[in-house]
């Protein structure tokens, strides 16, 4: 059968399935090495703490009421092996998604788990590529045909109507993101509109990499390039995600060629491979005609003049409708992202907050506020209170000589919630989750010191804990210092705390 490349997405949308799917996996395995300390029973935010409160809450209602507010299978049991089970489970079906068995299904299940556990999980899965996941993840439902095994080479191509909205999605992560960052911050000057973002960026991001080292050495004028670039990227080139062919391919092009300085310079997890996959779907097979023949992506005449035509002119009537509404809800976050909401878009507002908790419609806004200092937080140990040691954790930097460390796709969430910390203090209502850290420390809880590079007390845990924060800086080339950081005077971030007798922190 004769090649047929008009128009039409099957490679594109076969290799964008994988990435989601390598993306899932990688979200799964990396919460399956933290989850004992993290969300365990025994970590720092136990899941089974909040499941309790929820089902207290509700009482009877938590099967009309309770799982709307906090959609998760874990509200049905959320036990240490349930919740492994649930990473086991999350990590096969991810492998099944990337070999393409059952892609509908098995896209649904995904969600849903990985729904679940951003739920229970609370503090430490409220970031973007979370959101982004689960948005991505949910459009993924509709985007392959309905079969077992859908082979690119057996008359199938994506839904239209999914590839617009993630277009849309694409264009909405972009711009918004440019959007944010030229956007009044408040008191202070916008780093970004004055082009001086990147002075900083490099060594305040969260996890830094070897290669921001190298790039924070570059001259004052190159940045001010690459900020503006950045923003033409992000600003103006969206726009031609929504026109013809050539305009797309360019648009795709620019916007890889910004994911991969992002991946080179910072750890960010899987967005990298989200952003990645997306850019992916502006590319028609023309562009692949070489590696596409013999492949057809022409639809069956059967699909409109078979037996069951009602059956797909119902799907395809449920397609439009269901595409109305989750447009409706894109172009609503994107209005919230601008400022202005429409009158015509007010009752979209309803729908917006039923589906709020499912977390399937986002607004964004990337590197919206340039932090232009380095607030570390040292965490430290003592069994006399006079002589402190510290911990050390395994990607964030502490030792000055130690180098900055690669670990995208892997997410160490509670590395990246310590960079948050540090930007505010320990007595604010989102850091409540610092306390309990320091008590798992003072406990000796091995599931929680497993979440760090080193334990200065195997032997025992230690009586107090306390933490101070530091301002750091990436050292400068050719300053004659060997080591990667610089820091300045200590202040006091948490003053040492112990345990009392029934268990709880007290102040020393």
């Amino acid at each position: 059968m004769r090649w047929k490349s008009d128009d039409t997405y099957c490679f594109a949308s076969f290799w964008f399935l994988r990435i989601l799917g390598l993306a899932y996996l990688s979200a799964f395995l990396s919460l399956w090495v933290q989850l004992d300390g993290l969300i365990g029973s025994r970590g720092i935010l136990p899941a089974q703490d909040f499941i309790e409160a929820v089902r207290n809450h509700f009482g009877d209602r938590l099967l009309t009421e309770g799982i709307w507010a906090a959609p998760s299978v874990f509200l049905f049991g959320s036990s240490d092996s349930v919740l492994h089970w649930g990473c086991a489970l999350g990590s096969f079906l991810s492998c099944l998604f990337i070999i393409g068995f059952a892609p509908n299904l098995t896209a649904l299940a995904l969600w849903i788990l990985y729904l679940s556990f951003t739920t229970v999980a609370g503090t430490f899965f409220g970031f973007q590529w979370d959101n982004l996941l689960l948005e991505m993840g949910f459009l993924a439902i509709f985007l392959p045909p309905l079969r077992v095994w859908p082979r690119i080479n057996h008359g199938w191509r994506p839904r239209t109507w999914v590839l617009w909205l993630y277009r849309f999605l694409l264009f909405r992560l972009m711009f918004s993101s440019g959007l944010v960052k030229i956007q009044p911050e408040g008191a202070g000057p916008n780093t970004w509109a004055d082009l001086t973002a990147l002075n900083y960026h490099y060594e305040t991001q969260p996890l830094p990499t070897l290669f921001a080292w190298y790039a924070h050495q570059l001259p004052e004028w190159f940045d001010k390039i690459s900020v503006a670039l950045t923003l033409f990227i992000q600003i103006v080139i969206p726009f031609l995600i929504f026109g013809p062919r050539i305009c797309r391919r360019a648009a795709s092009a620019c916007l890889l060629f910004l994911q991969v300085l992002i991946l080179l310079t910072g750890n960010y997890c899987f967005f990298n491979l989200l952003a990645i996959g997306l850019c992916l779907l502006l590319l028609d097979d023309r562009l692949f005609q070489n590696r596409l023949r013999g492949w057809s992506c022409k639809v069956p005449l059967s699909t409109f003049f078979g037996k069951v035509a009602w059956v797909k002119w119902a799907r395809g009537v449920g397609g439009g409708f269901l595409f109305v509404v989750l447009l409706s809800l894109g172009v609503y976050q994107l209005c919230l992202t601008v400022g202005v909401v429409p009158a015509v878009l007010k009752p979209v507002a309803t729908l917006d907050q039923i589906a709020g908790p499912f977390r399937t419609f986002n607004t964004y806004g990337l590197f919206a506020n340039m932090t232009t200092s380095r607030p570390e937080i040292i965490v430290q140990g003592s069994r006399d209170g006079i002589e402190w040691k510290d911990y050390e954790f395994k990607y964030k930097p502490g030792d000055l000589s130690r180098r900055p460390k690669w670990n995208a796709p892997h997410q160490p969430r509670l590395d990246w919630q310590m960079w948050f910390a540090a930007l505010g203090n320990v007595r604010s209502s989102r850091n409540q989750w610092f306390l309990s850290f320091l008590k798992a420390l003072l406990e000796g809880r091995k599931e929680v010191i497993g979440l760090l590079e080193t334990n200065p007390f195997e032997d025992s845990p230690p009586k107090y804990v306390r933490a101070l924060v530091y301002d750091y800086h990436f050292t400068r080339w050719g300053s004659g210092d060997p080591n990667w950081w610089e820091r300045g005077e200590a202040s006091v971030y948490c003053p040492p705390v112990t345990l009392d007798e029934s268990g709880r922190l007290r102040a020393q």
